[in-house]
């Protein structure tokens, strides 16, 4: 059965030209925009459940924090290895197990990179081929992200009271997806940009400009008609009317690529099943086939269907079909902390607790707490500390790439290139340290500091030849140590912000680490037991020369595969200093272009995946949603706090 939303119970054809092998963040934005040629069938085939059956909970911005799905079946449920340099714990890494991904049960946070990584994205592929490099570069990858989304102005007097400024030029005006502020705010965050000015922080204007140095309220992805979460679901597929050319199947996991014995490979068909030891399909391929699995997903499956370190590949009894090294390296991720306050006023979670009129608001239920700030080395250290620093992580590259986990020189050449594009970044204005606060517990406010450009890289990794078992995630948090010395000036400085007006007068006795950690010594030793994730990791197919461990090119195909593109945040070649969630939307926006620039003979009917950019982002999201009352555990609420992609 077909519904209105190109949802299928199976394919209806036994080969597609483009199959995509995720329905996440960039899948379901590759579904639709590919799907604009009537030429073209596509096959979208996720993992995950289709969200119908907890609408509310993903519909509704607050039900993130306090009935997250987060530990549920529509989370990945991932963990990494014990890391060393944090307290030997196994970090949690949830991830959207939805159609929507990760977008379905994020923090909402709607930011952009700065320049200066976007350009230095586009320097590292540019020796290859500079014309298609330039799709990489700011103005268009910036283009990009505005062709994804759809701004809405907030009240003049919300924005006056936030300190809240835009620009509407950088932003896009008839986008699929919603972005604003929530329609409320509370008085804390009123005393934001104030208190970092006072610490050094400037404010910054508009972070899409590209230069995101300072503080700022983010905008995050929410339709201000009705005041519901807008994900790509509801963005890309929900206003789709049905397309003979589209199919969209759910509660599949995509096992392994099917490729023939022709060199360089060819893609024939994609194998799935529904569950481990059940019945495994095939669907055919046409055209290509493009991963768009996620971070986690899209590595996993290529070492799967045999592409990847032979060694690995091998060793988890999987037939080797192409011996690329760089496949799961360069694994970075963020890694933050928090200083906890008591609260001398009323929390968002205090109102929440109350389970009254105002909570029970649509308006309320629209609230996230979007104070942010970017800090660059020399705000975060002064002009000798930042020297001091860069000149100490200058003198430690040979011995950190001694440490790379990989017997491959092309491995260890990227993590070269990772490293000093890194060391670039801390001489110039590009973030470092991004802070944030959040007022959605009962009682206490928390400051946030997290590490943006870790100079430690990990990998990922399959010791086991079937895609229903979890690979070996190892993000090797903090393993050098201008990582930890850079966090835990930015814990010290969430800190100083935390006893400066005109926040302080918000603020009561600071709870957590507190006054007894006063050492550098103490800082690490706290960090190492309470950092968690920010939820962002990048790079496991890194768009790299081949030579510098890169998986995929500037056009984003696989190295050594003729028909194979990966198009989502594997591909990013080192972290950046934003939530992921936008430029991930950018970067499918490039992708289906480049796609469907490659099959421009097929001629195109002209359908549009954008909605109207006045109207709900799906006729199916409404104000009469009803929100379950919260049930999660206090350690699972924390986790979908954290969760900011």
């Amino acid at each position: 059965m077909r519904t209105r939303r190109n949802l299928v119970d199976a394919p209806r054809s036994d080969a597609y030209d483009i199959v995509v092998v995720g329905g996440g963040t960039a899948g379901l934005v590759l579904g639709s925009r590919i799907s604009d040629n009537s030429n073209l069938s596509v096959l979208v085939i996720e993992a995950g459940k289709s969200r119908d059956d907890v609408r509310s909970q993903i519909d509704y911005p607050q039900s993130t924090y306090y009935t997250s799905l987060v530990g549920t079946e529509y989370d990945w449920k991932f963990t990494t290895q014990p890391q060393g340099s944090g307290g030997n714990r196994q970090f949690s890494w949830p991830r959207g197990k939805v159609l929507g991904g990760s977008t379905a049960i994020n923090g909402m946070y709607m930011t952009r990179p700065h320049r200066t990584e976007v350009e230095a994205w586009e320097g590292i592929i540019s020796p290859q081929d500079s014309s298609a490099a330039s799709k990489w570069g700011w103005d268009s990858f910036s283009a990009a992200i505005k062709t994804s989304e759809t701004f809405h102005t907030p009240s003049a007097d919300l924005a006056n009271s936030l300190g809240f400024t835009y620009d509407t030029s950088y932003h896009g005006s008839s986008g699929p997806v919603h972005h604003s502020i929530p329609a409320v705010t509370r008085p804390v965050i009123t005393s934001w940009l104030s208190s970092l000015s006072n610490i050094g922080v400037p404010p910054c204007h508009d972070p899409a400009s590209g230069d995101i140095q300072g503080g700022y309220i983010s905008p995050v992805s929410l339709n201000a008609g009705n005041w519901s979460r807008s994900y790509a679901r509801a963005a890309y597929i929900d206003p789709l009317p049905p397309r003979s050319n589209l199919d969209i199947i759910t509660g599949q996991t995509v096992t392994r690529i099917l490729f023939n014995t022709a060199n360089p490979p060819v893609a024939t068909g994609v194998e799935y099943a529904a569950a481990s030891g059940a019945e495994k399909k095939t669907v055919g391929v046409k055209k290509e086939v493009v991963m768009a699995a996620g971070v986690i997903g899209s590595p996993q499956i290529l070492m799967t269907s045999g592409v990847g370190p032979k060694d690995i590949v091998q060793g988890a009894s999987v037939t080797s079909v192409l011996d690329l090294a760089g496949v799961g390296h360069h694994l970075q991720d963020h890694i933050k902390a928090g200083v906890v306050f008591k609260a001398l006023n009323e929390t968002s979670g205090d109102v929440h607790a109350k389970n009254d009129a105002e909570s029970n608001s649509t308006e309320f239920r629209s609230y996230v707490s979007s104070a942010l700030a970017y800090v660059n080395m020399t705000t975060l250290l002064g002009t000798d500390g930042a020297a001091a620093v860069i000149q100490s992580a200058t003198d430690a590259l040979s011995t950190a790439s001694s440490l790379v986990p990989s017997g491959s020189t092309e491995v260890v050449e990227g993590f070269k290139t990772q490293y000093t594009t890194t060391l670039d970044f801390f001489k110039k204005d590009t973030p470092q340290i991004e802070l944030l606060l959040t007022d959605m517990f009962p009682g206490t406010i928390t400051l946030q500091a997290g590490i943006q450009h870790p100079l430690s890289a990990g990998r990922l990794y399959i010791n086991s030849s079937s895609s229903f078992d979890s690979p070996v995630i190892d993000p090797e948090y903090l393993a050098l140590d201008t990582d930890r010395a850079i966090l835990r000036e930015g814990m010290k400085l969430a800190r100083k912000l935390g006893q400066t007006d005109p926040l302080k007068s918000y603020l009561g006795d600071e709870q957590s680490p507190g006054a007894s950690v006063d050492t550098d010594e103490a800082w690490d030793a706290w960090i190492a037991q309470n950092g968690v994730t920010e939820y962002h990791p990048c790079c496991t197919c890194a768009m790299m020369p081949k030579e510098k461990g890169g998986v995929v090119d500037a056009q984003l195909k696989v190295y050594g595969l003729s028909n194979v593109r990966v198009v989502d945040a594997s591909v990013y070649p080192f972290s950046l200093s934003t939530h992921l969630m936008t430029p991930t939307y950018g970067l499918a926006e490039q992708g289906a272009q480049i796609i469907l620039s490659a099959y421009s003979g097929s001629s195109s009917t002209g359908q549009s995946s954008q909605s109207n950019p006045t109207s709900s982002p799906s006729s199916s999201n409404s104000a009469s949603m009803v929100v379950t009352p919260p049930t999660l555990s206090l350690l699972l609420v924390f986790f979908a706090f954290a969760l900011r992609i």
